[in-house]
């Protein structure tokens, strides 16, 4: 009884079944999906529907250039770290406080918008619309209490 609500209910909210969207690629050039699946041919669906996904960067892209942002991200959080010591903590509470909830809320719902809107239903659309305000203010809540107790963290050391 509970699997039959959360399928036909959730099955409402969060949009039609992603193995109808699936369909097999046979060239590098089309436009490939996020999974695959042998149950759909390419008669079934329209490829033209979905979204480009990147496979792998290619071969010609240097090496190095790939690790750049790698590199540079690690070192760069090497620094802070011995820079501000015992004080990285609230750099690293305020960065997870805006990153996360950017990642896991607001982003996928926003794209979800973007992309869809015109095939969404109003149901779907509220609750994106619902997300991303609950990613926004636990964002903020989170980078306020962040704040609030470096600010009492410093002012406790003076």
């Amino acid at each position: 009884m509970v699997f039959l609500f959360f399928h036909v209910f959730l099955g409402r909210i969060f949009g039609p079944n992603v193995t109808k969207l699936l369909v097999n690629i046979k060239n590098d050039n089309e436009r490939a999906p996020l999974l695959s699946s042998n149950s759909f041919s390419a008669e079934d669906i329209d490829v033209s529907d979905l979204i480009p996904v990147a496979k792998t960067v290619p071969d010609s892209v240097a090496t190095w250039k790939r690790n750049v942002v790698r590199i540079s991200m690690v070192l760069i959080q090497t620094g802070f770290a011995i820079i501000f010591k015992d004080q990285f903590i609230y750099i690293n509470a305020i960065n997870g406080s805006i990153g996360s909830t950017l990642l896991a809320y607001i982003l996928p719902a926003v794209i979800s918008i973007k992309l869809l809107r015109k095939k969404m239903s109003n149901l779907v659309f509220a609750k994106d619309v619902f997300l991303i305000l609950f990613g926004v203010v636990g964002g903020l809540s989170g980078l306020i209490v962040s704040i609030y107790n470096m600010v009492k963290h410093f002012q406790g050391q003076s």
